[in-house]
């Protein structure tokens, strides 16, 4: 082989090296976590099954939802500056703090390797009753109507259009793996809780909120 020969297909190799991983970069830059298809946030009836990684999944009924707010008068006089939520990565629990008080403490599931959960901090934007999310690729799509008590988190970096939120799962039999898209996953009874505990709050009857300067919403901070 010549060393013209030689140079020729070292330089093509290295421009499908470059070529694959500016496609990955792409990739990466554009993908989303758990972006909602509206945010209207109420439950939609007309929807009964939800698709999780090749696998058709009943969805729960409103009344399976358990709409208990018992939490919401006793915390009314915790300063909204004081509550945070704390999410461990490496022990795959989130805790909620009124200060240096704990709250509630659960297990959870994060993204997976291909999909982590970012870490940094962060602070809650916008709070969802009800939404649906779709996303993925072959065997890995998703489809799940009537995801509850979802509040989307940005900051660090992180825009809310990427979608990542803490929400609660009727897709996930087993909590304490990390195996989402890269949202916070945890039991449907613990993300009603923290979705009437975090800010921003809500007004009676209310499915939908965005945080603004008089409502804002509560910090996460997520580590390893």
């Amino acid at each position: 082989m010549t060393k013209f020969a030689a140079f020729s297909v070292s330089l093509f190799a290295f421009l499908l090296v470059t070529v694959a991983l500016l496609q990955k970069t792409k990739v990466n830059n554009l993908h989303t976590a758990c972006m909602p298809q509206n945010f209207a946030g109420n439950y939609d009836s007309s929807k009964n099954l939800a698709l999780y990684q090749g696998y058709n999944i009943k969805i729960p009924k409103l009344s399976d939802f358990a709409q208990n707010k018992e939490d919401t008068q006793v915390l009314a006089d915790v300063s909204p500056s004081e509550k945070w939520i704390e999410i461990s990565l490496s022990d795959q629990k989130l805790r909620a703090w009124n200060g240096q008080n704990l709250y509630l403490e659960e297990k959870i599931s994060t993204g997976g390797a291909n999909s982590p959960t970012p870490k940094g901090e962060f602070h809650i934007w916008s709070k969802l009753a009800y939404s649906e999310i779709k996303g993925g690729i072959g065997s890995g799509s998703y489809d799940l109507p009537n995801v509850p008590f979802a509040m989307f988190f940005e900051g660090g970096g992180i825009p809310s259009w990427k979608g990542y939120a803490i929400n609660g799962s009727y897709w996930l039999k087993e909590f304490g793996l990390a195996q989402g898209n890269g949202c916070v996953n945890i039991p449907v009874s613990v993300a009603q809780k923290l979705f009437y505990w975090a800010n921003p709050s809500l007004s009676q009857g209310q499915t939908f909120v965005r945080a603004s300067v008089d409502n804002p919403g509560t910090r996460v901070i997520i580590r390893d």
